[in-house]
Formats: C-alpha cells, structure tokens, sequence
C-alpha cells in the first residue's frame, strides 16, 4: 500500500501493524477524541504506536487530525515528532505540536524542513483547546486552512527566532491568545513578507497591531487581516514621533496588497487610521467593524509630536 486517505474519519486507534506499510507515500489520518474525559475509559488505552511511522522513510504526505486534549496524544507525539524530523521526502505536513519546545526541535532536526522540500505545510504549535463555538467565523478559519503554508501559534508567552523563521515561509498566519505580545512587530517585520493571510485573536496585552518603529515596507503582499477580540487595541498601526519619517515609511507601501480588513469586539479602538494610512491602501474593498463601540470615525489626522 502506497496511499491510506482515513481522513474526515475518526478512527479510535491505529493498529501496530500499520508500521509494516513501509511503501507509504501519503497518509492521511483523523482520529476521534472525545470531549467527555469519563469517555476514554471505554476508548484504546493508546491512540497511536509512538514508532508507527519509523519505516515509513519514503513518505511525501503525512496529515494527522487529532483532539487538542487527547492525552493520548500528547503520551505519543514526541516520538512521532522524532521520526517525522528523519522523513527526507516528506513535501506536506499537517501537523499538532501540543508544547512549543517540541515544534522548535522539530524546525531544528527536520530533513524537510532543512532542505526546503517541506513545501506545504498546516501547523498548529501550542496547548489547543476545543471550542464549542469559536469566536472567529468558521467561513473565515476555512479560508485559513485553504492556503499551503499556514501556522496557527496558540496559548502562547514567546517570541523565539524558530516561530519568526517559520513565519517567513508561511502564507497565513494564525496568533491566537499569545499572553504577553503587544504588537506583532515583535516577530520582525520581514518575518511577513509573504504573508497573504493573517488573524489576530485575543491577545491580552496587545496595543497596536503594528509598530511602526521598524516597519518599512510591512506586508507587501498581505490581502486579509481579521482582528478579533483584542481588548487593549488602542490603534492598528501606531505612528513614529515624527511625521517626515511616518511618510517615509508610507512610501514603502505598507499594506499596499491588503483587500480585507475585518475588526471585531475591540472596545477601546477610536478611530481606523492615521489619515496618512490612507495613501497605502488602494487595494481595499472590504472593511468590516463590529462591535466596537468606542470607535467614532474612521481616521483622523496626525497629531504634531504623536508617538
């Protein structure tokens, strides 16, 4: 067998024997998980043999669905995670690193990853959590997941170099509830230089979506940006001290690629833009704000000395 395409399925467990399949070339897997914890005493003790993929060296294809609170999961992934770092071929991975370590090993060790073969990749890095109703529209997650490189960061308190090398090959980037980042000029500006899609979701301590200290020429190629629950959300980008140079930085068209601005529930947001923004975003058809009742207007100008 060359191909096992389980998903959409939820299987229980895995057998062992799966691991004899050693001319698999794509492998697509969907495991149930039950929300109940009193229902994993009728359920496999163990999901997955932690070695099931450790003869399967020529494998172009692997995705593997899983419950973010399936502890049986978290018991097998690091092993899992090890022999996925050995698959030379390997060219699409959708994937669940549960702890943020285990992801940044995997960026460190994968022969993939390394040789740039790992062209498509859905990677989700952080302790998930199953939502009965998610507060970003299920339409717009599915436009997520419908790009070819996307990282979706949750429950998250760092900023390491790893996440931010990853986030520069990534077409559509996902930050959910990071605890402790104020904008996400704290992931290095040209980390986004390819970025088409990006959500913002509940960020505690998040000011400004964009600092522009170090922006020049931020996400050139940037077509949406879904901004959701940010409670601190002062303003989208914040302004330098000096106007000379916040029109220099608008000269390198900022967001010049940007179609799709989506805000929702940031209760301390005035106003959209700095007037001056406005010469940056000719490509916008579509702004949408929502329940964000201290907004008064949609931009208003520089004030002299603002920073």
């Amino acid at each position: 067998m060359e191909v096992l395409d389980l998903s959409g399925t939820e299987l229980y467990d895995l057998p062992a024997e799966i691991s004899q399949l050693d001319h698999m070339k794509r492998m697509h897997l969907s495991f149930y998980g039950p929300d109940d914890e009193s229902e994993y005493e009728l359920l496999p003790c163990q999901l997955v043999s932690p070695s099931f993929l450790s003869e399967m060296e020529g494998i172009t294809s692997l995705s593997i669905s899983v419950h973010p609170e399936d502890h049986r999961w978290t018991e097998a992934v690091a092993c899992i995670v090890n022999d996925i770092s050995k698959l030379e071929m390997l060219s699409s991975l959708y994937f669940y690193f549960p702890e943020i370590e285990m992801f940044e090993n995997f960026i460190e060790t994968s022969s993939s990853w390394n040789n740039q073969s790992l062209s498509k990749f859905d990677f989700a890095v952080g302790q998930d959590v199953k939502r009965i109703v998610s507060r970003v529209p299920d339409d717009v997650e599915s436009l997520f997941s419908q790009h070819e490189r996307c990282l979706r960061y949750v429950n998250a308190d760092k900023t390491s170099s790893l996440i931010k090398s990853v986030i520069t090959r990534a077409t559509a980037f996902y930050l959910d509830h990071h605890t402790d980042i104020r904008s996400l000029s704290e992931f290095d500006i040209s980390s986004f230089r390819s970025m088409k899609f990006c959500i913002v979701r509940e960020c505690p301590k998040m000011q400004a979506i964009l600092d522009e200290k170090n922006a020049r020429g931020a996400f050139p190629c940037l077509e949406y940006l879904g901004i959701y629950f940010i409670w601190e959300l002062r303003q989208i980008w914040k302004p330098l001290s000096q106007a000379s140079r916040l029109n220099r930085i608008f000269k390198a068209k900022n967001f010049e690629a940007l179609k799709y601005l989506m805000i929702k529930t940031c209760p301390k947001l005035r106003f959209i833009f700095w007037e001056s923004m406005l010469l940056c975003l000719a490509s916008l058809e579509e702004l949408v704000v929502e329940d964000c009742e201290g907004v008064e207007k949609t931009h208003t100008c520089l004030p002299t000395g603002a920073g």
